[in-house]
């Protein structure tokens, strides 16, 4: 037998409640967990958990963007990625030539937009298991949502991407797109 609140009108008295409930509870949740001291764990944060896996990725030179790229009303903008399971620093000693690493777009059409700690873990996992890759980096270009975020400012932060790993000494060929 279903619930009593799956029928009118105790659904819409449910679903009222549920609704004027939600604003309040919110604010409790953000107090509790807004302050250091009222955590599980005080050491538990955003910037704790990511740490120094976010890298924020400065646009290439305008020349490498031609064609449909070229910065006309859109132009490259700075943008972020986060590295799974650690990320390649510039000042690396390591030889990077040899060195497999995944650069992963989320996919959506450019128009929607993912949390990458679920799918960057999961991808690099994958990846590190069937392809051999050490690091994954996730992409997070820009969504197309107005027109300062248009065709093609999604995929001059690809190229920015590419790019990036580039410049930190990865050879083209280990590079996997997906």
């Amino acid at each position: 037998m279903a619930p009593i609140w799956s029928k009118q009108p105790f659904k819409a008295i449910y679903t009222g409640f549920v609704i004027l409930k939600l604003p309040f509870l919110l604010v409790v949740l953000a107090i509790r967990y807004g302050f250091k001291p009222f955590r599980p764990l005080p050491g538990w944060s955003f910037t704790a958990k990511a740490k120094e896996r976010l890298s924020l990725v400065n646009p290439a030179e305008l020349k490498i963007y031609s064609g449909v790229l070229a910065p006309g009303a859109i132009k490259p903008v700075p943008v972020g990625g986060v590295w799974f399971p650690a990320p390649i620093s510039a000042a690396a000693t390591e030889d990077l030539s040899r060195e497999k690493v995944v650069l992963h777009f989320p996919g959506g059409a450019f128009v929607l937009a993912f949390a990458f700690e679920g799918v960057g873990q999961n991808v690099s996992n994958t990846m590190a298991q069937h392809m051999k890759a050490t690091r994954t980096f996730v992409a997070q270009y820009r969504v197309a949502t107005s027109s300062d975020t248009r065709f093609p400012a999604a995929l001059q932060d690809l190229l920015t991407f590419y790019h990036y790993i580039l410049s930190l000494g990865v050879d083209p060929k280990n590079i996997i797109g997906q």
